[in-house]
């Protein structure tokens, strides 16, 4: 087969890498109109290789994990989350760590959290919004919500205060790591100089010492107490390290910890931002919502196909992650009639597939019902990615962006205060609403 050159800006490398970190939505999808589904960006240091189609996807995702490099792509995270971390490892450690860790999250994914997470989501909302003062905004309150949710996940609720210090330590992260100079930093590390150690990027790693200092105490803990933190995911990171030594013991499960505490809430915050938007503009939309709020328990509330619908379309449109988990190649990789070459790192992006005219009917517009009774291939809506790689956390996730969704559209007192869609916006290393959804709360806002 003839091979081509795979096609793509030749502007210079800082160019590219601007463009990524400050404008990585409109660049992706103006190199998508001007180069096709498949097309190359030499930006972050490396050259990458992002396509949109669902056949490349599939001829991608479906080769043997042996042929990728996964640890290299995702080093931008190391100075984050610890080099030990489950994004970063590779082969079979990698599918016996996570095969144990969804065993023990599904374990605690059970009845009893459902009504928990019902719980969050009430009382968050009251804390975010009766009685407040100042800017009240959707965002807000959603992430509140996933974030003591996965804290609580983690740790149990023995310990009230230590869940809230690691509630206010983690938030204060994260605000700093949303600033642009420290997302450039934190993308770029040839910015982490020592000379720039000032202003948000020194406030960042102070921030960010202070939830390791945190991690760390627990985890010794933890370790002098064994009747500490049962039936935990931080009881089962803890013994599964056990055999290592102290301090690789400690590194180990504070990596996995930062891993889970950062990949696993401010993204379904984003999505869930979106979704009380929709719901809170669209009265036939919260009618209906509603309803089924007031009438179905718990469970058959969760399991109610319109729902399921509408949180489908959510993650359509404000996907949790951009791209699939990029992966290095390590030798020469086929891709249509393009010759990969070795070191290319590989991105299939879901953001521009779930945007296909061909797949999807004004694929702009916030259409839930496109989900009643359609089922879509699994290389044409991907969310939370497939296979061994992907997202640890889909489930709590989709069962969080429901409940958020329907008590939302139980509300009486509260409203938009802008009806203009929110942009999505880079936030760290997410993208969430530009605005955050802004509400005001009024007399009555149903009806």
């Amino acid at each position: 087969m003839e091979s081509h050159t795979i096609p793509g800006p030749s502007s210079p490398g800082v160019w590219h890498s601007a463009q990524v970190v400050f404008n990585f939505l409109g660049y992706s999808e103006k190199c998508r109109e001007k180069y096709g589904d498949v097309f190359q960006l030499n930006a972050l240091g490396s050259p990458s290789v992002v396509c949109s189609d669902p056949e490349d996807v599939k001829t991608i995702h479906t080769q043997k994990m042996e042929a990728f490099d996964f640890r290299s792509p995702n080093l931008v995270l190391g100075s984050l989350l610890g080099e030990q971390s489950l994004l970063m490892m590779e082969g079979v450690p990698h599918r016996e760590l996570k095969k144990d860790m969804l065993r023990h999250f599904h374990s605690m994914l059970s009845d009893k959290l459902e009504p928990r997470v019902q719980e969050c989501v009430a009382e968050k909302f009251d804390r975010c919004f009766v009685g407040a003062e100042g800017e009240l905004t959707a965002h807000e309150w959603t992430k509140q919500v996933t974030l003591r949710v996965i804290i609580d996940l983690l740790f149990g609720e023995d310990d009230p205060s230590l869940n809230d210090e690691v509630e206010t330590k983690v938030s204060n992260l994260l605000e700093l790591m949303n600033e642009k100079f420290v997302t450039a930093c934190l993308l770029i590390p040839a910015l982490q100089l020592h000379r720039l150690a000032f202003g948000s990027w020194r406030r960042y790693l102070s921030a960010r010492g202070e939830v390791s200092e945190l991690l760390r105490r627990s985890i010794q803990l933890a370790k002098s107490d064994e009747s500490l933190f049962k039936g935990t995911l931080f009881r089962f990171l803890v013994e599964e390290y056990t055999a290592l030594g102290e301090e690789e013991q400690i590194a180990s499960v504070q990596s996995q910890l930062m891993t889970l505490l950062f990949t696993g809430h401010e993204t379904t915050a984003n999505a869930a931002g979106f979704g009380v938007f929709h719901v809170l503009r669209d009265p036939e939309l919260k009618g209906q919502i509603r309803e089924t709020g007031q009438r179905k328990s718990l469970a058959e509330l969760l399991a109610d196909p319109y729902l399921d619908s509408v949180c489908r379309e959510v993650l359509r449109l404000y996907l949790p992650s951009l791209f699939t988990l990029p992966r290095v190649t390590k030798a020469p990789f086929q891709l249509r009639n393009y010759r990969v070459p070795s070191g290319v790192t590989l991105m299939a992006s879901n953001y521009l597939v779930h945007r296909r005219e061909d797949i999807y009917e004004n694929p702009l517009a916030f259409v839930p019902d496109r989900f009643c009774g359609k089922q879509f291939g699994p290389f044409e809506y991907f969310p939370f990615g497939f296979g061994v790689r992907s997202c640890l956390g889909t489930t709590l996730a989709t069962l969080e962006l429901k409940l958020i969704l329907t008590h939302a559209a139980l509300q009486n007192h509260v409203a938009l205060s802008d009806l203009q869609t929110p942009k999505l916006a880079r936030r760290g290393f997410t993208f969430g609403p530009e605005n955050r959804v802004p509400l005001k709360m009024c007399s009555s806002a149903f009806g």
